[in-house]
């Protein structure tokens, strides 16, 4: 008996539908913190909470994979630019933590209304940094082929 293929359509669909679930997570935890909501910043109670500056890596990256699904110069660059950000978050954070020097992001846009897990408010761990700068770097380096089924293009 042979497996079903999988089509390139049901893979766009299954990556968009994980796209948008790390989306509103992320969309949760910035709300959360910025409203000095906690209960809305952590999945559980008593689970660490999304630090502000992840959430909006998280968004970054998402958002620089939904525009590389579309067709055009200007969704691409915009894809590229999304990354980008999502990156420069990341290595800032990396950076933070291998030198000890304070860039000041980890609070910039709210203060971290959840216990500070890192010895740092507001500042993600090593290893959720290293996550979302692989992450904008995938998001960056895994366009859909072009002559394949993209998102939002009329069949």
């Amino acid at each position: 008996m042979t497996r079903p293929r999988t089509t390139a359509s049901t893979r766009l669909a299954f990556g968009m539908a994980l796209a948008l679930l790390a989306c509103a997570v992320a969309s949760m935890g910035l709300v959360g913190q910025v409203l000095g909501a906690p209960r809305l910043s952590s999945l559980l109670p008593g689970l660490p909470a999304i630090k502000v500056n992840a959430a909006l890596s998280i968004l970054a990256s998402c958002g620089a994979w939904f525009a590389l699904q579309r067709r055009g110069a200007g969704f691409r660059a915009f894809g590229y630019g999304l990354a980008a950000v999502g990156g420069l978050i990341a290595v800032l954070t990396l950076l933070q933590h291998l030198t000890s020097f304070d860039f000041g992001i980890d609070t910039l846009v709210a203060r971290d209304v959840s216990e500070p897990w890192t010895g740092h408010p507001g500042r993600s761990s090593v290893a959720v940094s290293l996550a979302l700068l692989l992450a904008a770097i995938a998001a960056a380096l895994t366009p859909a082929a072009r002559d394949g089924p993209r998102i939002f293009d009329s069949a």
